[in-house]
């Protein structure tokens, strides 16, 4: 393992697939090594700006990953000076920025296995992946069916009345969604807002919209996956976790539902394990991604 005093963190631009321009960053040891563990791409969540993951980006680039955070565009380092007039859409992250951040990440890295973290969206849209073939290994957050119904607690009252009126009543009146007056987030473009909104007023989520026409690759998609589900992630839960990861049917595909008492934490929701005091489920992680699953705690199933 790396100190951490030797990961440098190197800024960078990664063109999306039609040349868009994405704000990166690449952690790595400053140290020459013989021999790397693989490489880890984070895809976030939506509208979450990259950098909050760089603390977990740091522990995985420790233990001798080469680690690549991005924003998405409309968000953080990809943002343009203004989201009124910007074109884009939530699909567009599977169609251009996804799959070029996987493009350039492997042709920098093309003999190291390649291992995919996907955030609650980061992980919904990687079955759209036209070059998900590359990826060797994939985790994810919270990755759910954004559907009102399969909330829990007040979160479903507050979905339903998000996706209903005030995302799409606010996103037509500014331009974009204006997220951030809400402390919910980054500002979201307002082709992206009103998509994700119509999804999530849809029982079967993206799956029920017929604009997208590559839905069969879920089922092509083959790399294993270690889904995690928290207990009390309300906008998460179990349910909605599982309606969205079952259509990922052609490869392992296992599943940890934690408890925050598992790890000795107090509460972990749709954000905890990316903050600082979740070493422990990072490490859980880590010995996953290595194979040592005798050192992975298996949750409940």
């Amino acid at each position: 393992m790396a100190d951490q005093h030797t990961i440098q963190q190197d800024s960078l631009q990664i063109p999306a697939r039609d040349g868009y321009e994405l704000g990166a960053n690449h952690f790595h040891n400053r140290t020459p090594r013989d021999t790397s563990p693989g490489v880890i791409i984070f895809n976030a969540a939506t509208a979450t700006p990259q950098a909050f993951y760089f603390r977990c980006a740091r522990f995985f680039a420790e233990q001798g990953f080469d680690v690549y955070t991005y924003d998405y565009r409309g968000i953080g380092q990809s943002a343009p000076a203004t989201l009124r007039g910007f074109d884009a859409m939530m699909h567009t992250l599977a169609e251009h920025d996804m799959p070029g951040v996987l493009d350039f990440v492997k042709a920098r890295h093309p003999s190291q296995p390649l291992i995919a973290m996907g955030h609650s969206v980061g992980g919904q849209l990687m079955g759209m992946l036209d070059n998900g073939s590359l990826i060797d290994k994939a985790v994810t957050f919270s990755s759910q069916s954004g559907y009102w119904k399969l909330q829990g607690g007040n979160q479903k009252l507050m979905v339903l009345f998000t996706m209903y009126l005030l995302l799409p009543g606010l996103t037509r009146v500014f331009g974009y969604f204006p997220w951030k007056r809400f402390g919910g987030g980054e500002n979201l473009p307002k082709g992206a807002a009103l998509e994700w909104a119509k999804w999530c007023r849809s029982p079967n989520y993206l799956f029920d919209d017929k604009d997208l026409p590559h839905l069969s690759r879920y089922a092509e998609f083959k790399a294993p996956i270690l889904a995690y589900c928290f207990a009390d992630d309300d906008w998460g839960t179990r349910r909605a976790v599982r309606s969205l990861m079952d259509h990922y049917t052609g490869t392992p595909l296992e599943y940890r539902d934690i408890s925050p008492a598992d790890f000795g934490l107090k509460s972990i929701g749709h954000f905890g394990y990316f903050k600082r005091g979740s070493e422990r489920l990072w490490q859980d992680t880590l010995n996953w991604i290595l194979g040592d699953s005798a050192r992975s705690s298996p949750g409940l199933k």
